[in-house]
């Protein structure tokens, strides 16, 4: 195993994805390529007194601060790496986190993805599926799921 494409959003599973990656990187001499997604808030034209320019605006904030974010997050993560002597990238992206996981794992010959269940339930795991299950029923590599 040469590549992992380790997926990580901030929760406590994707850490304990981080956590595996890491393992597995110190066993097999695998580089680690960490990706981290801000994904654009959604538009919630309804809101009342509100006009779209300024929930625009708002927007645009929202997704800068998730990408400055992704960018802590992933950097912080790839210096644990480094510390192991581990070699390791981050790459940080804007958009579905499933997609751009597939995306990302398309345009680079990577031997595993990992990354973590969020664990959504009943009615919100049905409509919305999980970018856990996303990623697994639609990549062309093996992927780890860590709960």
């Amino acid at each position: 195993m040469k590549k992992i494409l380790l997926a990580v959003d901030g929760s406590e599973t994707s850490l304990k994805a981080a956590e595996q990656a890491k393992k597995l990187a110190q066993a097999f001499g695998s580089e680690i390529v960490i990706l981290s997604v801000a994904h654009e808030p959604e538009l919630h034209i309804f809101t009342e007194g509100a006009f779209l320019p300024d929930i625009k605006e708002e927007q645009a904030k929202i997704l800068k601060a998730r990408i400055i974010a992704c960018e802590k997050l992933a950097k912080s993560i790839a210096e644990e790496n480094v510390e192991k002597g581990i070699k390791v990238d981050y790459k940080v992206r804007e958009g579905r986190p499933s997609d751009e996981i597939i995306k990302e794992a398309d345009q680079e010959p990577y031997d595993l993805i990992i990354l973590g269940s969020r664990g959504l339930t009943g009615v919100k795991r049905f409509v919305l599926g999980t970018v856990s299950g996303k990623v697994a029923n639609n990549s062309i590599c093996s992927v780890m799921i860590v709960k």
